[in-house]
């Protein structure tokens, strides 16, 4: 008995893998223009909101200073030592102040100290 299906199936699985690579060399394109909407843009234009935030004078807000740790509050955000603000690099984090520096220039930002002072004068009874 002769076996008339041997040539045909070399024949089915040359067709499909042919099949195979139209589909692929047509896909690969099309899905470079896929957008999708959760990935962010390449170019972001920053805010009036963020430019804002940039243009205002540093103002340091907390310190907290460890044995293995020290951070920074400036502007409402956590800096350490080393990283960088409106283009001022962060050399040194102390309990009541920070050293920065920008181009050889040196500043340094102090700790905002509240002073709550009470009088004696209150007329409420109380000494």
């Amino acid at each position: 008995m002769v076996d008339t299906d041997s040539g045909s199936n070399g024949s089915k699985i040359a067709l499909v893998a042919a099949a195979a690579l139209v589909v692929a060399a047509t896909v690969a394109p099309c899905r470079a223009r896929i957008y999708d909407p959760l990935r962010p843009q390449v170019h972001i234009v920053p805010t009036v909101a963020a430019a804002a935030k940039a243009a205002q004078p540093l103002q340091l807000q907390a310190t907290l200073v460890a044995e293995q740790r020290r951070v920074a509050v400036i502007n409402g955000t956590r800096f350490k030592v080393g990283d960088t603000v409106n283009g001022y690099r962060i050399k040194q984090i102390d309990a009541a102040r920070v050293q920065l520096e920008a181009d050889g220039e040196q500043r340094q930002l102090r700790l905002r100290t509240n002073v709550v002072t009470h009088s004696n004068t209150d007329t409420d009874g109380v000494d």
